[in-house]
C-alpha cells in the first residue's frame, strides 16, 4: 500500500485550503453546508414532513373558514365555493412518511376574480434572521419540497415579508399529474426591508392551488416588492377544477442560501416545536384532564402545565356539548359541558375555569375533583398560533 503525503488540500479554484494536515497526523478541515448555511439547524420551517397532526389526521368541509383545523402549521385559506378535506396520508415519495393531502370535494370550475385557494406557513420574525433580509448581507431564501398534482403545468409559490408588505413569486411546473416530483426554488436575496427578530408573524410561505383573476392576471411579480394582487399568483393551474382531484406535498425545506439534503428532525423534536404554537392536551373520549379543588359550590379552577414554553399566552380551544366533560368529587361524578375561559395565564401554564353555567353542578366547594374527557369529540387544547 503506498502513501501520498501532502501538507494541504484545495479546490483548484480556491485561494484556502479545504483541509490542512499537521505532522502529528491530525487535520483542520473547512466544513460547512452549502452555500455557507451551517449543517444542523437548517429547516427554518416546522413540520415539512407532515409527522405532526395534533387537532386532527382528517378534517373534511374545509373552505367555510381559514385557519389551523388538521396539519401542524399549515393553515388553510380560502375564498369562494371551493371545498376539500385535508388528511394525513402515507402515499409519499421515498424518504417521507406522510404527506398533506388535499381531496377536493367541491369543485370551483370557473373561479370567480376573488377566489383563491392556498396553503400558508407562518414563521416568527426572530427564526429567519439567517437570511440578513434588508441589510447588504442578504441571503437567497432556498425552498425545496415534494408535490403530486392532479394538474400539469405552472403552480405558484410566494414569499412575502409581512412588516415590509414586500413579496416575491416564483412558478414551478409539474411535468406528469398525479406522480411524485420533486421541485427547487430560489428566491432572490432582498436588500430592502429588514425583519424585525420579535415572536411574531414576519415571514408568509403562500402555497397556490387556485388563483381567480384578481390574483392571476398580469405577470408574476419575480423579483422582491410591494405586494400586489394580479402578479402574486399568475400562471397558477386550478387544482379545484374537479371534485376528483386530490393535491399531495411533503418534504418542505425553507433554508438559507442553498438548497440542501431534507433534514429529518425526531418525532419528539417535531412535536414539541409545533406545541409552541399549539398543545392539545386531551382529545375525545376518556382523556385526562386535570385534578382541581373544588373553589366555590359548583366553580372548578384547574391548572393546566404546557408541556413547552408557548410563543405567547394562549387562547382556550374546547369543545361545548352537552356533558362533554365529566368530574368526580365526594364519591360522585357529573357531566358538564365545556370550560368558559382561562384565568392568569401565560406562555408556561394555565389555569382554566368551569362555573354552573357551564353546567357543572352537584359539586361542594373545598371538595378535591377529578377531571375527564366524556365524548368522542371533546377537546381542550391551548393555541398561540400565528
Amino acid at each position: 500500500m503506498s502513501t501520498i503525503k501532502v501538507q494541504n488540500i484545495q479546490h483548484t479554484g480556491s485561494s484556502t485550503n479545504a483541509i490542512a494536515l499537521a505532522s502529528d497526523g491530525t487535520c483542520t478541515a473547512n466544513i460547512s453546508a452549502n452555500h455557507g448555511s451551517q449543517l444542523g439547524n437548517r429547516r427554518v420551517n416546522v413540520n415539512g414532513d407532515m409527522q405532526v397532526w395534533q387537532r386532527s389526521t382528517s378534517a373534511s368541509g374545509i373552505g367555510a373558514s381559514n385557519g389551523y383545523f388538521a396539519c401542524d402549521r399549515y393553515r388553510s385559506s380560502n375564498n369562494g365555493a371551493a371545498r376539500y378535506t385535508m388528511s394525513q396520508s402515507t402515499d409519499t415519495p421515498n424518504e417521507f412518511g406522510y404527506s398533506m393531502k388535499i381531496d377536493v370535494t367541491t369543485a370551483n370550475v370557473s373561479p370567480s376574480p376573488a377566489n383563491y385557494v392556498f396553503i400558508q406557513h407562518r414563521i416568527e420574525g426572530q427564526d429567519v434572521q439567517g437570511f440578513a433580509k434588508g441589510s447588504s448581507d442578504a441571503k437567497v431564501f432556498a425552498l425545496s419540497f415534494h408535490v403530486k398534482s392532479p394538474k400539469t403545468g405552472t403552480h405558484i409559490i410566494q414569499l412575502e415579508d409581512v412588516g415590509n408588505t414586500r413579496s416575491v413569486s416564483k412558478s414551478y411546473t409539474v411535468n406528469v399529474a398525479n406522480t411524485w416530483e420533486k421541485k427547487t426554488i430560489l428566491f432572490p436575496a432582498d436588500t430592502t426591508g429588514g425583519i424585525t427578530a420579535d415572536n411574531t408573524n414576519r415571514l408568509q410561505l403562500y402555497i397556490w392551488l387556485m388563483a381567480g383573476s384578481t390574483y392571476n392576471a398580469g405577470s408574476l411579480a419575480t423579483t422582491w416588492g410591494a405586494t400586489g394582487t394580479g402578479t402574486r399568483a399568475f400562471g397558477q393551474v386550478n387544482c379545484f377544477d374537479d371534485a376528483a382531484n386530490n393535491f399531495y406535498i411533503t418534504g418542505i425545506q425553507l433554508e438559507v442560501g442553498g438548497v440542501t439534503d431534507f433534514e429529518h428532525r425526531s418525532f419528539g423534536q417535531e412535536l414539541a416545536l409545533c406545541q409552541r404554537y399549539y398543545y392539545m392536551h386531551a382529545l375525545g373520549n376518556g382523556k385526562s384532564v386535570a385534578t382541581a379543588t373544588v373553589y366555590q359550590d359548583n366553580n372548578l379552577f384547574p391548572i393546566i402545565q404546557f408541556p413547552v414554553t408557548m410563543r405567547s399566552t394562549p387562547s382556550l380551544d374546547v369543545s361545548d356539548g352537552s356533558s362533554y366533560f365529566l368530574v368526580y368529587s365526594n364519591g360522585s361524578s357529573d357531566g358538564f359541558n365545556t370550560f368558559s375561559g382561562l384565568w392568569n395565564a401565560h406562555s408556561t401554564c394555565s389555569g382554566i375555569n368551569a362555573y354552573s353555567n357551564d353546567g357543572v353542578s352537584g359539586r361542594t366547594q373545598g371538595h378535591s375533583a377529578m377531571i375527564i374527557t366524556n365524548h368522542a369529540s371533546a377537546k381542550l387544547g391551548f393555541s398561540a398560533e400565528l
